[in-house]
């Protein structure tokens, strides 16, 4: 089968956002399509207020999973990494349908997903490269390092072997060792 994530672009902090999150859970639901939907939490207010975004996140995944759906915290620039992570970290422990986003090219990263697996909770993560131009002091500015870096996530990730990954592709070439080992935690890996 195929599975796809959606993702609105360009939505501000709004009930007309809220709205239309439920409407897109809705109709995945209806239609019964094989998709989740991928969200951004500044336009859940998370630049606002932390407790108000959690509160607005929490009413759409409770509602996903009402609906049998999933739903991605989308990482965002830097200024958003820690809170992002928080309302993961909060809504994982209430919720099984919920997995955020690990960027490679963050020199926290490592950190922050040894951080996540080390209490046992079920982890749900999907892995990229990293988009946002960010400060050399917190990111990898070297395009060679930065795809080495993003391969042996992906090695570490293929070693966990089992229906917790999901790869799509099997170039690897770079090792990486060191996080923790165990079922409850599933990564997907995002190519490119």
């Amino acid at each position: 089968g195929f599975s796809f994530g959606y993702q609105p672009d360009n939505y501000h902090v709004s009930v007309t956002y809220l709205m239309n999150q439920a409407t897109d859970l809705e109709t995945i639901a209806r239609e019964k399509l094989d998709s989740n939907i991928s969200i951004k939490l500044t336009a859940f207010g998370l630049k606002l207020d932390f407790d108000f975004c959690v509160e607005n996140v929490r009413r759409v995944v409770q509602r996903a999973k009402d609906l049998g759906n999933f739903v991605r915290l989308d990482m965002e620039d830097s200024s958003c990494t820690t809170d992002t992570l928080r309302v993961y970290d909060l809504l994982r422990r209430e919720f099984s349908n919920v997995g955020t986003v690990i960027q490679a090219y963050l020199r926290r990263s490592l950190q922050d997903v040894r951080q996540l697996v080390a209490d046992g909770k079920p982890t749900n993560l999907r892995l990229c490269k990293g988009i946002y131009v960010e400060p050399r002091s917190i990111a990898y500015k070297n395009r060679e390092l930065i795809n080495r870096r993003d391969a042996a996530w992906k090695v570490w990730l293929r070693s966990r072997k089992g229906p917790h990954i999901r790869e799509q592709s099997a170039d690897f070439v770079f090792v990486c060792e060191g996080l923790g080992r165990g079922p409850n935690h599933w990564f997907r890996v995002r190519w490119g």
